[in-house]
């Protein structure tokens, strides 16, 4: 079998907890420089959240307010991105 990297990255879950997740939907790249692109992808898509003003910001960016974020932003979350991103009720509107 050939090899293939996955791209990965450490999230905060709503409930508190930490845990490895996929930086996308697809799970195994053919390249190293293809996980490394997906990497950096996510990062900018997570640099422009973490300017987001609101609800209606997340969901411009996702389509939808994510169950979670990345560690690494959390220092550069505004208080009231992280509330609603811990917040599991508005996960479901």
């Amino acid at each position: 079998m050939p090899p293939r990297f996955q791209a990965t990255v450490r999230v905060t879950l709503p409930q508190g907890g930490e845990m490895w997740d996929f930086v996308s939907t697809r799970r195994l790249f053919k390249t190293l420089k293809a996980a490394r692109e997906a990497c950096e992808k996510h990062q900018r898509l997570w640099s422009r959240a973490a300017k987001a003003t609101g609800a209606r910001g997340l969901q411009k960016l996702f389509g939808r307010i994510p169950s979670g974020f990345p560690t690494w932003v959390k220092p550069e979350l505004r208080q009231q991105i992280q509330r609603l991103l811990r917040d599991a009720t508005a996960m479901k509107e």
